[in-house]
Parts: structure tokens; sequence; C-alpha cells
């Protein structure tokens, strides 16, 4: 058939096709009635356009009756409706009461179908597609269990278990987000003064969110961009011999091998902290640092100094077991 001729009266239209059949030509009027579609075929063109103003009137008269009549537009794009829903198990009317009810939601705006285009645009580069939502408190438990899982120290742990438990005080636990960088920000102003506890909580927060993000559990990293708090360290002091004497006469016994270490061997304090009985050799002369124990996680020795070998060795004839007892370095002024 070739393009059909189009008849209408400004509300409704009648399309009249041409065709031929067993070599004569004849043209079928169609058109829609109460959401039925109807046709007519005649072999005369003149009598075809004459029926089509026929039905026009009464197409015209019809709606001008019942103020509701549909017309060959609502037929049309009724179809093309359907045919946009193939395979979604919605009903029409219910997806377009969700259209109407998000445009509405959204204000009105003039372009509504780019709009609510944008808008889940939006919402899926924040909630992509199998993400796990959770809420803030299982996120933080999560993350604590995949810390203990990997091996971290016992130090670096009880870090993670304040930071979090912070977090949790200071934010809901029954939301799924991050708490945002301003949020943080916000957050370690108020609650602290040293820049070292903040630089020390902004780290491990900021490797949290880090970890949420490859679990799926949020879209991005909220705290990715906030900037570390300038720490301006202190002159770095040396005592002399007197004050380190009277330091060690005052200390208590058990204590007296982890300060005489730090003083005369050079370690950190994490690595005293997790040293071992069996890793001083005093016949060899030599501390090992296990790869483990070690900030670098190189293994090293350290050498036991004339001045180390000097204090009294009965501080280092304990038996088996953890040479420093005590608190924790969780970091600076934790």
């Amino acid at each position: 058939m070739t393009k059909p001729i189009e008849i209408s009266n400004g509300h409704d239209t009648v399309k009249i096709y041409t065709g031929t059949s067993r070599g004569r030509a004849y043209y079928q009027i169609s058109f829609y009635r109460a959401g039925r579609r109807e046709r007519r075929t005649f072999s005369d063109k003149k009598a075809a356009k004459q029926e089509a103003k026929v039905i026009l009137g009464q197409l015209a008269s019809q709606g001008e009756a019942t103020g509701e009549a549909i017309t060959t537009t609502d037929i049309e794009s009724l179809v093309a409706a359907r045919a946009a829903l193939d395979g979604l198990p919605v009903p029409l009317h219910l997806a377009v009461e969700g259209f109407a009810g998000a445009v509405r939601r959204m204000g009105m705006p003039a372009d509504p179908v780019a709009s609510l285009h944008q808008a889940v645009a939006f919402y899926m580069k924040h909630h992509p597609i199998g993400s796990k939502r959770v809420k803030l408190e299982e996120m933080a438990q999560r993350y604590t269990d995949s810390r203990k899982r990997i091996g971290l120290s016992d130090g670096r742990i009880l870090l993670v278990k304040v930071v979090m438990k912070g977090m949790k005080k200071r934010f809901s636990p029954e939301n799924c987000d991050l708490p945002t960088g301003e949020e943080v920000v916000a957050w370690m102003e108020e609650k602290y003064t040293c820049p070292g506890t903040k630089n020390s909580y902004l780290k491990t927060l900021k490797a949290f969110a880090k970890w949420a993000v490859k679990e799926k559990l949020v879209a991005t990293e909220t705290i990715r961009g906030v900037d570390y708090w300038k720490d301006v360290k202190g002159e770095i002091e040396i005592y002399t011999p007197e004050e380190l004497r009277l330091i060690l006469n005052s200390v208590p016994k058990f204590a007296v091998p982890r300060v005489a270490i730090g003083a005369f061997a050079g370690m950190r304090a994490s690595e005293i902290q997790r040293l071992d009985w069996s890793e001083i050799n005093l016949e060899r002369g030599f501390i090992l640092v296990g790869a483990q124990k070690a900030k670098t996680a190189a293994r090293r020795l350290v050498p036991i100094s004339e001045t180390l070998k000097a204090c009294d060795r009965t501080h280092f004839s304990g038996p088996g077991g953890g040479l420093v007892q005590g608190a924790v370095f969780l970091g600076c002024c934790v």
C-alpha cells in the first residue's frame, strides 16, 4: 500500500488506504470508534472520501456527547505505550501513575522526560546495580572482622574498633551511607585537638571507605578528598644519662626491659610491644624483629648495644611470653 490519505476534523482522523485486488483499485477507510478499529472498503475514491467526512461528523458528535471520547491520537498513544512496556511486568495504568507521581515530586519540570532520566542516572551512579545496602553498624562490624582476618596487629585492630565505635556514636548506625567529607571534618574538629589523632582516625576512615566501595556496600568513597591536618612536630629532645637513670629506677620492674630497649636499641614502640622473649638473644647480641611485627614488613636484626647489656640482666631472664605489658599505642595523643 502507498502512504494513506488522512482526513481530519482537528480532533479525529480517518485514513484512506489505496490498493489493488485482481487488477482493480480499491479504497479502504480506517478509523477508531469507542476504542475499536473499523474499516470500510470502496471501489470509488470519491465515495471513500465522502464516507470519511460523514464518519468524521459522527465522531465529532459522539465526542461532544460523551466529553471523553477516545481519539485516534489516544489509540496510537495506547498502542505505543503497550509496546514500550513489552517485557516489563507492570500494568499500563501503574506505569503512568508512577511517571506522573515522579514528575510531580520533581516540581513539574519543563521537560519531565529528560528530568526523570537525569534523576534515574544520578540514583544509579550512587546506588549501582549489585550494591548491597546494609546499615552503617553492620558495615563497621564487617570491616573490623575483615581486618582481623587479614592479620593486622592487635594495636591496629584496637584502633579500628575505637574509630568504628566513635563513628557509630557520631552518626546514625541505621544509615546505609558513609558520612560525607564535611561531616567527618566537623566531627574531628569538634572532638579532637591533636592533629596526630585526627590524622590517625582519618586514615582509618579512608581505608574503611575504600573497603566499603570494594565490597559494593556503597558507590563512592565519600571522604577520599579530605586533606590531612598539618602536624607540626615539636623539637626532639634527648634524655641525659642522669634523667634516663632516674626513669629506669622509677618504673615498675616489669617495664624496665621496654624502657631500656626503647632507649638503647632505637626500636619503634609498636615493635617493642610485639616482642617475645624468644626474639631477644643476649648471647649472640641481637634482637630479631620479624617481618610480621615490623612496620616496614621486613625482617631485621637489631644489635644489643653494650649499654643495653649493662642494664640489670635479671630483667631479661623472665619466662616466655609477651615482653611488654601496659597500654597499647594508638597514635599521637589518643
